[in-house]
């Protein structure tokens, strides 16, 4: 973790805005305080350079999408909250160096001026936006999304990143949600190895082996219905094996929900 001051696994589920969810929002009340403790930690680390891989940006196959431009926009309007909008200084120097390190490595890279997903812009909203700690000089924010490619190809992207992070006072944000087949009502139907699936990643990221990360079998993966793995790979590739403090872990809607905080 030489490269990171601090890294966190956070959720990004709309519904933690008070904005979107309504009183939804306080269903998931002890995970939006656990949020609000990582983004103490990350005001307290002060990073220059924010590095935030997710799993919802526009994907190009086996490509890997990078959020490029001086100021980076998102708003929750999809999600019927129009006046729920923010803007965030990019990182392009940051942004080229994954680029260039990543294609180095093998790995397509594909740049995009588009408006923020929501993977990526829920995040952001607690870690720098208005319910945010106050920052005095907020981090630039170099962002990536997670594509087609294998687990072992995320986890190279990691490394690219720690690569690009090297010189900076930078933290690294995995953005992802666990399984969605937790509870019958769930998005995708329940399975009892969504349960399974959360149970196997939360035991590698508090011990410590995030390298085991990539082996988990595909066939429990996609059962489980995760959209976390391949970010969660490259917060391995990036980090090493490092044990990580789970604050919060719960799935009221059927989908689970981690905050996970490593520190240097």
């Amino acid at each position: 973790m030489a490269s990171f001051e601090l890294a966190l696994v956070l959720p990004h589920p709309p519904v933690l805005l008070p904005e979107v969810g309504g009183p939804d929002a306080e269903v998931v009340a002890g995970t939006r305080d656990a949020v609000s403790s990582a983004a103490t930690a990350l005001r307290e680390a002060a990073p220059e350079v924010l590095f935030l891989v997710g799993p919802h940006a526009p994907v190009f196959g086996e490509a890997f999408c990078v959020y490029d431009g001086a100021r980076l926009t998102g708003t929750f309007a999809e999600f019927g909250a129009r006046e729920a909008r923010m803007e965030v200084r990019g990182a392009p120097e940051a942004t080229r160096s994954i680029a260039e390190h990543a294609e180095a490595a093998g790995l397509s890279i594909s740049p995009t001026r588009g408006v923020l997903d929501h993977g990526t812009l829920v995040p952001l909203w607690f870690l720098l936006g208005p319910p945010g700690p106050s920052w005095d000089d907020p981090p630039a924010v170099a962002a990536t999304g997670a594509s087609w490619a294998s687990l072992q190809r995320h986890v190279e992207l990691g490394r690219a990143i720690a690569r690009a992070a090297e010189g900076n006072r930078a933290a690294f944000v995995c953005s992802g949600d666990l399984s969605h087949r937790l509870t019958p009502d769930a998005p995708y139907g329940f399975t009892p190895r969504g349960a399974e699936f959360d149970s196997l990643v939360l035991d590698l990221l508090r011990s410590g082996k995030l390298s085991e990360l990539a082996s988990i079998p595909e066939d429990l993966a996609e059962e489980a219905g995760n959209c976390g793995l391949r970010p969660l790979c490259a917060l391995a590739g990036a980090l090493g094996d490092v044990v990580g403090d789970v604050l919060s872990y719960e799935g009221p809607f059927g989908v689970g929900y981690p905050v996970v905080v490593f520190a240097a």
